[in-house]
Formats: C-alpha cells, sequence, structure tokens
C-alpha cells in the first residue's frame, strides 16, 4: 500500500513536471520570436517578417516605407509607433485602394497576432508586393524600449485590444441547415487536405470554413485554443470552443452544411 502511494506521487509529480516543461518551452519560443507559430493567422507566404530592431533602423534611417497600425482608431489614438498611419484590419477596401505606390508595407497591431497578419493577407492577395509583418507587434516594440506616441497631448500608452473583435469572413453565411448527416468519420474526412473541403462541427451543426483564409488547407490560425489543443478540419469543436479568445459567434458566420449524428 506504501509503495503504490510512492509510486502514485512519482507518477504525479513527473506529469506536472512535463506540463510545465511544455509551459516555458512555449513561452521561450513566444518571446524570443515574438509571435509563435500559435499566435500567426496565415501562411507566411503572404508576408515576411521584421523585429522591432530592423523597424528602429528603419525609422532612424528614414528608409521609404509605410507604417500601418491596423487596430482601432481608440487604441491608435492612445499609443502608437511614430510614422505609423492608421487603417484597421477590417477596413479591407480603405486597405487595398490606399495610395501606397510601390513601398514597402509594414503592419502590426497589439501583438501582430491575427489582425496584422489578417491585413497582410488581404494586402497580398490584393496584389500587393512587399508585405511586411512587424513581429510581436506594439506590445514587443514598447517592451524592448522603442518609443510609442498618442495623437492626443497624453501621456502614450498601450492599451488593451477590444474584446469584441471578430475577424470579417469573406464568405456569406447560409443560415439554411442544409438536409445532410455527418458521421464522426465521414466530417473528419473534411480536412482541408487534397483539395479536400474544411469542415467543422459545433453542437450538432457542421460549418463550411473552406474560403476563410484563417483555416488555410485545414489548419486553423492560430493553430492552437488556450495553447495545448491543436484545432484542424474534421474536428468537432464542441469540447474546446470554451478555450478559445473567441465565441461561437465567430464560427456561426459561416455556411452550415449539415449536422453532426
Amino acid at each position: 500500500m506504501i509503495q503504490f502511494k510512492v509510486m502514485k506521487r512519482i507518477i504525479t509529480s513527473l506529469v506536472l513536471l512535463g506540463i510545465i516543461s511544455v509551459l516555458f518551452v512555449r513561452f521561450v519560443v513566444d518571446k524570443n520570436s515574438g509571435v509563435s507559430d500559435d499566435v500567426q493567422l496565415v501562411p507566411m507566404q503572404y508576408y515576411t517578417e521584421i523585429d522591432s530592431i530592423e523597424l528602429n533602423r528603419k525609422i532612424n534611417s528614414q528608409e521609404d516605407y509605410v507604417l500601418i497600425d491596423t487596430r482601432t482608431k481608440e487604441e491608435y489614438d492612445a499609443g502608437h509607433i511614430p510614422t505609423a498611419i492608421n487603417i484597421p484590419y477590417d477596413h479591407i477596401d480603405e486597405l487595398t485602394s490606399y495610395p501606397f505606390e510601390d513601398k514597402p508595407l509594414i503592419v502590426y497591431c497589439t501583438l501582430s497576432s491575427w489582425r496584422a497578419p489578417y491585413a497582410a493577407y488581404s494586402l497580398s492577395k490584393s496584389g500587393k508586393e512587399n508585405v511586411i509583418l512587424l513581429k510581436g507587434g506594439i506590445h514587443y516594440w514598447e517592451q524592448d524600449g522603442n518609443k510609442i506616441v498618442a495623437t492626443n497631448e497624453t501621456d502614450p500608452l498601450v492599451v488593451e485590444k477590444p474584446t469584441d473583435l471578430l475577424p470579417q469572413s469573406p464568405v456569406v453565411v447560409d443560415k439554411t441547415l442544409a438536409d445532410i448527416v455527418f458521421t464522426a468519420e465521414k466530417l473528419a474526412t473534411h480536412n482541408g487536405q487534397n483539395g479536400n473541403a474544411s469542415y467543422v462541427a459545433y453542437e450538432g451543426i457542421v460549418y463550411d470554413v473552406t474560403e476563410s483564409p484563417l483555416w488555410v488547407n485545414g489548419v486553423h490560425r492560430p493553430a492552437f485554443i488556450g495553447g495545448f489543443i491543436q484545432v484542424k478540419a474534421g474536428m468537432d469543436l464542441t469540447p474546446w470552443l470554451t478555450f478559445a479568445p473567441h465565441g461561437v459567434e465567430n464560427l456561426k458566420r459561416f455556411p452550415v452544411v449539415g449536422s453532426l449524428e
């Protein structure tokens, strides 16, 4: 009995140590790279990256570029990187029609986690070349000791990002429930790979997320919910969406294609 209790304590300690090790590694990766793979929304093929050191060099040497703050006007007014203009990420028409000429376009948001990558995607898809993402966004820019400025005569600060932000989906939602019943096995085949569509389920309803730039090749960006649940097409997301930074409202914007038995 005593040996069993000792073994149980050893196993529990090892499990806890393993969890702590994983969390520590993930923290180090995020800190060193500014934005880890867990929070990138769109593939790197749509943009390149620079860090705050390189951006500081560009500002000080007065290189020819356009720096775009993709946050809300309120966030921008409270504090932004010098020389930046403000075009919120979801103002797609303004982003893609602005007279940037052929200058390099550098985009950022709070952490450059999903608003700036989404803007970079929109710019790239509209034909803009040389689109660049600032790794870690304004948060790491300020954390590295760089200057920020406010629009008004107030002390500049990086405010918390709004909690009601929703990515703008390029698809029109069809609210009519399609007359198709999916088994878990059938749903799993719609994984976004090898030309297959990307479907996910929530509370018995199956949604088509194929056309979303946040679900490229069936992998959601960010790829992990809560830092530990890898999200891919073909999954039933019912147990996991409570860990997501956004609510189910975001998913319900997509077309319904059937139900999950």
